[in-house]
Parts: structure tokens; sequence; C-alpha cells
């Protein structure tokens, strides 16, 4: 649940539109929860607070700019030209799958063994 709420979080991070919960900013900024809860209570704080408990995206975007050691997602900066590899699906940021990278660019997909 922890996982699915970050990525959700994320994604309205990116579009900059939504709410997110208080323990996403806290993980994308290495910060504490607590710390969160402190800056979205001042009254010029960074945080804009949601209608439903949580924090506007755009305001928790712009913190998270801010923030050494933040990566902000890379899937919006550059369309991957489809035509090159003889496809011409429409990018669909819907349905979109996120793929967890680490730090040498290597990602995390499930291997498909033949003959298993």
């Amino acid at each position: 649940m922890r996982i699915a709420d970050l990525a959700c979080s994320r994604l309205a991070i990116d579009f900059g539109e939504g709410e997110v919960d208080l323990r996403s900013p806290a993980v994308l900024g290495s910060v504490s929860e607590g710390r969160v809860r402190n800056l979205l209570s001042e009254t010029d704080g960074p945080f804009e607070p949601g209608s439903d408990g949580g924090i506007k995206a755009l305001s928790a975007a712009s913190w998270l700019q801010k923030k050494k050691g933040y990566l902000a997602s890379i899937w919006q900066e550059e369309e991957p030209d489809f035509k090159e590899a003889g496809k011409t699906a429409d990018i669909v940021p819907e349905k979109m799958i996120f793929v967890p990278v680490t730090r040498d660019g290597s990602m995390f997909t499930p291997v498909r063994h033949h003959g298993q």
C-alpha cells in the first residue's frame, strides 16, 4: 500500500495536480514525516494543505525541487521516437508503467526464462 501511495503521489507531483499524502514528500525529500507535518502547519510554510488532509501536489513539487538529493522524474523530458522502432503508438501517461531504476541506470524488470 505504501508503494502504491508513493507511486500515486509521484504521478500527482509530476503533473502538478491533485493531492499527495504526507508520507510521500517525506520519503522523496529524505526527511521525517514529522518534519513534513511541521512544514504543513506553518502559516507561511512551503506546503499548501489539500482538501482531503494531504498536501497539494504543486506545492510538494516546488518544495521537492529545492531538496538536495531529490531525483525528478525524467519520463517527461524527451519522448522516445517510436517510429524509429517501427511502432506508431501514442504515449498515454495514464497507462504508463513506472519501473524502478538503480543509481547506475539498471532497471528492475521481470525476467522471463524460457522452459520454466
